[in-house]
């Protein structure tokens, strides 16, 4: 899945779509315009990196979000502080963050902590893309609830 951008009629837009150029994700689709429909260009756009981030970490784990919530079975704590834990890194950084293994063949324990913190701080991204990226998660799950349950009374476990 990868982010499209296209214009039409002197408009700009964005959409998921596949390597064939067909749109995906309709919920994320309809999320981005539905909820971001006033909002600039460059603001539509930064919300369909972040989304499509949070759709492929998710089905990385085999989380289908949609279906989640139309169920009522929502994301539990561990599954909470994962995705959070997810979010604090790099995108490039999120297959290899799983792979490092950091054995140097320095002797000192101080330099091999150093090394150790080094490496995973550079694969950190900043505060304020961390928070948006589990806003838009918040959100999009906002959107999906109304979505499913708005036209009736949700129970109140749900």
């Amino acid at each position: 899945m990868k982010v499209s951008v296209y214009a039409a009629l002197n408009r700009r837009f964005v959409t998921f779509v596949d390597q064939n150029e067909i749109p995906v994700q309709p919920f994320a689709n309809a999320f981005i315009y539905e909820e971001f429909l006033n909002a600039s260009f460059s603001t539509k756009k930064r919300v369909a990196y972040e989304l499509r981030l949070i759709l492929e970490y998710f089905d990385s784990i085999d989380i289908n979000l949609e279906k989640r919530v139309s169920s009522g079975v929502f994301l539990t704590p561990n599954e909470i502080n994962k995705f959070y834990g997810q979010m604090m890194l790099r995108r490039e950084s999120f297959k290899r963050a799983r792979n490092i293994s950091i054995t140097p063949s320095v002797q000192n324990k101080s330099i091999r902590n150093a090394i150790s913190a080094s490496i995973h701080n550079s694969c950190k991204v900043s505060t304020e893309t961390r928070t948006s990226r589990v806003r838009t998660l918040r959100k999009y799950l906002s959107f999906l609830f109304s979505h499913f349950h708005s036209d009736q009374q949700p129970s109140q476990t749900l």
